[in-house]
């Protein structure tokens, strides 16, 4: 779990839109944490992150009005996005832009 952390840090420096706007959270699930980040139009588009925790796959459905592009380059296992449903491998992330 702390590998876990520390990537995410990493990947969240190298974003630099990640350091101004809001944090909308979205619905919980019992092992995934998802939120987006809207760093307002002027710094780039809004972001989506969602991580699993668990040893477990997990799978957490977007929003209906969500259409994620996503982004394998960050240095942790990532997940994929088949409709509007997130599959996440265990101790994993998934960043996306919308």
């Amino acid at each position: 779990m702390f590998h876990l952390c520390r990537a995410m840090l990493v990947s969240h420096r190298s974003r630099p839109g990640l350091e101004r706007g809001h944090i909308d959270w979205l619905p919980a699930h019992d092992h995934v944490l998802a939120f987006v980040h809207d760093p307002r139009v002027e710094h780039g588009p809004a972001c989506l992150s969602a991580f699993n925790a668990s040893s477990r796959p997990a799978r957490y459905t977007l929003p209906a009005m969500m259409k994620p592009m996503l982004d394998a380059s960050h240095p942790l296992p990532s997940g994929t996005c088949v409709g509007q449903t997130l599959e996440l491998p265990p101790y994993s992330a998934a960043f996306a832009t919308l």
